[in-house]
């Protein structure tokens, strides 16, 4: 599912080249980004948790300090290509070529773990 929604991530990028240049269209965008990039946190979060259940705290700030990382990595690579002489039109396909760099990973990800048992992650209150 995650490198559904990772391709889905990187058309609307993709897309976004093409609707930028209208206020409208680009303002439907970024909604739909939104609503794409809010679905990803959540399956990122656990898959993370599944594959350590017996950490989830530790997890769930890994998660989040990485989800950070990404974003001065992607501020940082953006700034470097406008540096280098791009266009901000270019910005959204470099972010879609990113972002399809992540689905080859998310695919590998997964034909790695097939057949693997997944662990049920259980929950104490005390």
């Amino acid at each position: 599912m995650g490198s559904v929604v990772l391709a889905a991530l990187a058309t609307v990028l993709a897309a976004f080249t093409l609707t930028s240049q209208s206020r409208w269209a680009a303002a439907a965008t970024v909604l739909v980004l939104g609503v794409i990039a809010a679905a990803l946190i959540p399956l990122l979060q656990d898959r993370a948790l599944a594959s350590a259940p017996g950490a989830p705290t530790l997890v769930t700030a890994v998660s989040a300090s990485s989800f950070n990382l990404g974003v001065a990595a992607g501020s940082t690579l953006g700034g470097q290509a406008v540096t280098a002489g791009s266009s901000l039109d270019d910005l959204p396909w470099i972010g879609a070529l990113v972002t399809l760099a992540a689905v080859g990973l998310a695919a590998t990800a997964t034909r790695q773990r097939r057949g693997q048992p997944r662990t049920p992650m259980t929950c104490s209150v005390q």
